[in-house]
């Protein structure tokens, strides 16, 4: 079996010229064409009651996840969050922004409505709001969770920030039994030995405990392994994690794993059980239903900037699979009992996979609400775990004609009568749903859409918390902390524009930009995945071992997605749109980048075709193992190059995956 054993940094430094060559220059595409609110389609059961743009200095970042706490919303964004005053939900007006860049901004707000939890899963020069973006080689890099005191909710304060193990992707509030403090859950993934922050295995996840009497000195109290004796390949940690604090349980996706854990102890979880799927590329995150006894995982193919609700990917990938929860106490076990997706097949042009969702409360059954990014929100019936129905859809058109681009509903979750969606793009979108069996009594006075409390059915909860801050869109500071412990400055929102468009550079609002080394990885592995591409169509009739069948049905779809993804992002970008093919069949003319990359030559892939059987078998793992490493080799290359946000987690997701299919392929290599 060849080896592949040479990084390819001196390639991304080294093969400008040569990359002109093996792209096919088109005219650039024009830019995004946004979409229009009032341009959608939905089921007649179905409302939108309002929709509010996104709102300078926020407006150039990527609208991330949501939090509730009495009459108020708390959207997550890549640069910041937005303070959303919702007592009028057909009129939600902003109460304050704050400027603090550090994507993806998953959010959280304690029960009290005290602090807010906010992730950072992207290196920054130091703690500071002001930083500077870095990468994932510098050793003095910051990434984890922010906490702001929000007592002052037009003037929320910077209290204190925690590093931890690979930043923070997400995190999961987790309330104190004894009510002193607030325990955080910090999923984060994609560790490799040339990020010194995150080291190899990580098979575990960051516990980070708030003192609320003084939550600046949080800091990490534990690091759990959830898998001792090894996860499934790719499993390095966890995505999310969703707990059910009234049972002492919690869900996690884990990238390659769904689990169940025993959290009695807070500090000291415990893995009770563990599945696979092989339809899940990426296992991204958990419900329960109100009684306990079902979850629905669900996978993330495409890492969200792919086009998977089609015909061509089928209703079993990129969509959510129910499982039942039998058995009790340590001796729980899920049990699989049926796939749901969207029904309605999106455009080539539009990111749709299963994401981020909620609980609706009715009375007897099982009804949730979820996001499909471009795919709009779903309300689906799982009351039967094997028969999932949609019942009401919300569905935006295409933001681009010409191409694929991201964006669409990050989250939806049901709030106290209606539905709030965050969307990446068109801001924040209140939808209400009739006829649902709903129980409108059932009221919350906090929600954390990963912190399941169950409800009781017919009766309300308690009473919101009394207003503290009437919100006004048009006057609404933006907060811009400084360091933790600081105080912070706040402005007007055209003042706050002004700074953000004169202070970029320092890292005051993140750029977005891609330098040359995002838009190498980008052009070359377009044709690298080509490859791949062209050697998993052998498989269905030349390979006879059924696992190398599946492990190239998988290769196939997930692959094609991702060059699809490539190219979107060089549209969007302005930039000259990668020809795969073309670019394919001059790489095989350059044997030292054939080589570098771990590509297959032309040699290997004419024998390829002419083997069959157990030859096949052995000759595609042999050939696509090295190719898988090359692209490794590539996405490590780029994290530590790269300035591109999307093109970061683009790289780190890529990680996830092909090392998973390494691991797989070395086994099956062993029996074939």
């Amino acid at each position: 079996m060849r080896s592949h054993a040479v990084s390819t940094r001196r390639l991304l430094r080294g093969w400008a010229a040569a990359l002109i060559a093996l792209v096919m220059t088109v005219t650039l595409l024009p830019g995004t064409v946004q979409a229009d609110p009032d341009d959608v389609d939905i089921s007649d059961n179905m409302s939108l009651l309002d929709n509010t743009p996104k709102r300078s200095p926020l407006d150039n970042a990527f609208n991330s996840d949501i939090a509730f706490w009495g009459d108020y919303a708390f959207q997550g964004n890549y640069d910041g969050f937005t303070i959303w005053d919702i007592s009028r939900p057909r009129n939600p007006q902003i109460v304050s922004q704050v400027l603090c860049p550090g994507g993806q901004g998953d959010i959280s707000v304690t029960n009290d409505g005290s602090l807010l939890f906010f992730s950072v899963d992207y290196a920054r020069t130091s703690t500071s709001c002001t930083s500077e973006p870095t990468n994932s080689g510098d050793p003095e890099g910051w990434e984890g969770v922010r906490i702001f005191d929000i007592s002052n909710l037009r003037n929320p304060d910077y209290v204190g920030a925690v590093a931890t193990e690979c930043g923070s992707h997400t995190h999961t509030y987790v309330p104190d039994p004894e009510g002193e403090s607030a325990y955080l859950y910090v999923s984060s993934y994609g560790p490799n030995d040339a990020f010194p922050n995150c080291q190899p295995p990580h098979d575990s996840i960051s516990i980070v405990d708030v003192p609320l009497d003084d939550p600046g000195s949080a800091s990490v109290v534990a690091e759990p392994v959830l898998f001792p004796g090894g996860g499934a390949p790719g499993t390095s940690g966890c995505h999310d994690i969703t707990v059910a604090p009234e049972r002492g349980l919690a869900a996690g996706a884990c990238m390659g794993n769904g689990i169940l854990m025993d959290i009695s102890d807070p500090v000291q979880p415990r893995v009770i059980e563990r599945v696979r799927d092989a339809n899940f590329a990426f296992w991204h995150s958990a419900t329960f239903n109100n009684y306990g006894t079902k979850v629905v995982f669900t996978d993330e193919l495409g890492g969200g900037g792919a086009a998977t609700c089609n015909e061509e990917v089928g209703p079993n990938r990129g969509a959510n699979a129910i499982f039942d929860i039998a058995g009790a106490g340590s001796s729980r076990e899920l049990v699989f009992r049926s796939y749901y997706k969207i029904p309605r097949n999106q455009t080539d042009n539009e990111n749709c996979v299963a994401h981020n969702g909620s609980l609706v409360p009715i009375n007897g059954g099982d009804m949730m609400v979820q996001a499909w990014y471009q795919g709009g929100v779903s309300v689906f019936d799982f009351t039967n775990s094997s028969g999932p129905e949609e019942i009401g859809y919300f569905d935006r058109g295409a933001l681009s004609d010409e191409f694929l681009t991201v964006g669409g509903s990050w989250s939806a979750y049901y709030y106290n009568g209606h539905i709030y969606s965050s969307d990446i793009e068109q801001g924040l979108d209140v939808l209400r749903i009739r006829g649902t069996r709903g129980d409108r009594r059932v009221t919350f006075d906090v929600l954390n859409a990963q912190t399941q409390y169950q409800y009781a059915e017919g009766r309300q909860r308690g009473r919101l918390p009394s207003m503290a801050a009437a919100g006004d869109t048009e006057e609404a500071p933006v907060v811009v902390p400084g360091m933790p412990g600081e105080s912070a400055t706040s402005m007007s929102a055209a003042g706050a524009e002004r700074l953000a468009s004169t202070d970029r550079s320092l890292g005051l609002a993140e750029t977005n930009e891609a330098n040359d080394a995002d838009q190498m990885f980008m052009h070359m592995m377009a044709p690298h995945h080509h490859q791949a591409v062209l050697m998993s169509r052998m498989a269905p009739s030349r390979a006879e071992n059924p696992q190398v069948k599946a492990l190239a049905a998988r290769i196939l779809v997930e692959q094609g997605l991702e060059i699809d993804a490539m190219q979107g992002w060089q549209a969007r970008n302005d930039l000259p749109v990668t020809n795969e093919k073309r670019a394919y069949r001059q790489m095989l003319g350059d044997p030292e980048m054939v080589e570098q990359m771990g590509m297959a030559t032309r040699q290997e892939m004419r024998a390829l075709r002419n083997a069959d059987g157990a030859e096949f078998d052995a000759m595609f793992l042999d050939l696509m193992i090295p190719h898988h490493e090359g692209a490794v080799d590539m996405a490590v290359d780029v994290s530590l190059e790269g300035t591109d946000f999307f093109v970061q987690q683009f790289a780190s997701d890529l990680l996830v995956t092909q090392e998973a299919q390494i691991w797989e392929m070395e086994q099956l290599r062993q029996a074939v």
